[in-house]
Parts: C-alpha cells; structure tokens; sequence
C-alpha cells in the first residue's frame, strides 16, 4: 500500500492512524531483533499521537496525506 492508498483509506475510514501506528509498532517488534536498527520506540508516545491524529479526522480535520 503506497501513501496515496493510506491516505484515501484513512480519509475513508477503512483505517485509523491508530491502526497504522498499531500495525506499525508490530512489525518494528517482529523485526527489531533481526534487524537491530532501533534506537528507541516510543511506542506509547505514538498511541497517543495516532489517537488524537484520529480524534481530528472525525472531527473533520485532514492535515494532508500523512494525516
């Protein structure tokens, strides 16, 4: 799925930014021992960004495409 693809489901509501931070933390968890190039995840730090980035989609508010 490309930028464009998110954003128009996300604009969509077929996808949150908590789902895609969510799938997002997933896969650096599956992967970071493989791949060991994180520093630091600020994992609930994200959780809150994502909810308050979906809070202003409902609210009607789209910042662009990486809303």
């Amino acid at each position: 799925m490309n930028i464009m693809d998110i954003h128009q489901s996300m604009v969509d509501r077929k996808i949150t930014p908590l789902d895609l931070v969510n799938e997002t933390l997933r896969k650096i968890k599956a992967k970071a021992s493989e791949y060991n190039v994180f520093i630091t995840v600020s994992e609930t730090e994200a959780i809150e960004h994502a909810k308050t980035l979906e809070q202003e989609l409902i609210d009607g508010k789209v910042r662009g495409l990486l809303h």
